[in-house]
């Protein structure tokens, strides 16, 4: 006896679905090893600002570090933003961060 045609249809569906998630995964492989894709970066230091008002997280600092560059990333109740870091500034900023000087942003 034949499985009901809405159990094959299902079983196709996953079957497809591993096959994107393999052939995503080979290539996000292979663009990495071509340098095609962004470097990974890692978090050097994080900081966490509180609102004044509120007391509750109003932003969110991450200083991180890839193989050939580094990057600030803010995010905030309003908005997002990342920006590249140049080697001068990197030390300065870990230092705001880590003194947690959100003016220094």
């Amino acid at each position: 006896m034949l499985p009901p045609a809405s159990r094959v249809e299902e079983v196709l569906a996953l079957a497809a679905s591993v096959a994107f998630r393999i052939q995503v995964h080979l290539r996000i492989g292979e663009f990495q090893r071509l340098g095609i894709m962004k470097d990974h970066f890692d978090t050097v230091d994080e900081a966490r600002f509180l609102c004044s008002v509120c007391n509750k997280e109003a932003g969110h600092i991450q200083l991180l570090r890839g193989p050939s560059s580094a990057e600030l990333r803010r995010n905030s109740f309003t908005s997002s933003f990342s920006s590249a870091v140049s080697h001068e500034h990197f030390d300065k900023l870990r230092r705001a961060i880590a003194d947690h000087d959100a003016r220094a942003f």
